[in-house]
């Protein structure tokens, strides 16, 4: 039997026991959880004893499941019966109980799903920071967040509020190559099948958003491929959801060769296991590049209404293009009134000279 911990930390909490069951609740969205799988990775390596589990919408469970620190996922479906409240409270109750839970999305839902868990303490965003009442289901709260700063520091603000690591954690971030707990090699070898090409150099291109305001026009994407026709070397793969896939095959006739279109035909794992193959990644503002973050890939984002200071690829913040308009960032899902020119004005020439710059030494 494990004898539970009474010592105080400096902070003046309990400190965990040992083999403690910790819950962490974030459902989504894609890019959110990416970054959230660096919350898992960096208590088991300040606590290796920990036993993780986590809440997460299950259209991106399969993603959460590569991260070789989460002990068990908790799948949540919203469209089954009453908004899949209770298929997760059965699973909360298999799978608990919880020695403490994190909530790292700060809305009401989370909050509600944090309390439900029965953990008797419950770690939330600071009441400023939280959404919809979120503050009101936590027992307790980390820092107040610098929302100029990554997300990515925010969620490392819960490891250091429930181990009490101070702040040595954020500095060596940017140095550890495993950031996320990605087995880089296994998620490569998922794409073989799919694409068995070994040879030249690969580059990934995310053809779409979830927002209408942050995607990237058709005419950029054309101009784009034309101008890498000029790097033959280069094998470029399309990728994007359902939506994007009668755009991936028009762009493929541009140069059939060189470019073939994925859109609409990878799993999350096959996605990040093509992504860890590639040797560039670029796209606009979406959970494909948070994804290329947690394999090391270069991420060329492209950005328009969303603030990249909070929300580029974490690592890859210095390789951000965007376009001189004095409206953004935004934050707006559909432009106000411009016609995205903080999108459309994004020059193909630009990208280009970015891509070429990342792939020198290859070339």
């Amino acid at each position: 039997m494990v004898v539970a911990k009474t010592s105080e930390r400096k902070d003046g909490l309990e400190e965990l026991r040992e083999d403690a069951h910790v819950l962490l609740v974030l459902t989504g969205s894609l890019g959110d959880v990416a970054r959230g799988c660096v919350v898992p990775t960096q208590l088991k390596l300040e606590r290796p004893d920990l036993r993780l589990s986590w809440v997460v919408e299950d259209k991106w469970s399969p993603l959460v499941e590569l991260c070789s620190a989460v002990d068990h996922v908790i799948p949540y479906s919203r469209k089954a019966s009453f908004y899949g409240v209770p298929k997760l409270w059965e699973l909360l109750s298999q799978f608990g109980p919880f020695d403490c839970a994190l909530d790292l999305q700060r809305h009401f839902k989370s909050g509600f799903f944090t309390r439900m868990s029965g953990a008797p303490r419950r770690i939330g965003f600071a009441p400023r920071d939280a959404k919809e009442g979120n503050w009101l289901f936590q027992t307790e709260y980390i820092v107040p967040c610098d929302m100029n700063q990554s997300k990515v520091y925010h969620y490392v603000s819960f490891v250091e509020k429930l181990i009490g690591t101070g702040n040595r954690l954020i500095e060596p971030l940017e140095t550890r190559t495993n950031l996320f707990g990605i087995d880089r090699e296994s998620a490569e070898a998922l794409i073989h099948k799919l694409v068995p090409e070994k040879d030249s150099i690969w580059l990934t291109c995310a053809l779409g958003s979830s927002w209408e305001s942050k995607d990237w026009p058709v005419s950029g994407y054309q101009a784009l491929l034309k101008l890498l026709q000029e790097m033959p070397r280069v094998k470029v793969f399309l990728v994007g959801d359902n939506s994007q896939r009668e755009l991936g095959q028009k762009l493929v006739a541009i140069n059939p060769c060189q470019i073939t279109s994925l859109a609409g035909s990878t799993s999350l794992p096959q996605l990040l296991g093509l992504l860890s193959r590639s040797d560039v990644a670029v796209g606009p503002d979406t959970g494909t590049g948070h994804m290329a973050s947690m394999v090391d890939t270069p991420y060329i984002g492209l950005f328009g209404p969303t603030d990249p200071r909070r929300v580029a690829p974490f690592r890859y913040e210095h390789l951000v293009l965007s376009a001189p308009v004095p409206c953004r960032p935004c934050g707006k899902r559909k432009c106000p009134g411009l016609q995205t020119a903080c999108m459309r004005l994004l020059s193909p020439q630009k990208v280009l000279a970015s891509i070429q710059d990342i792939l020198a030494p290859l070339l």
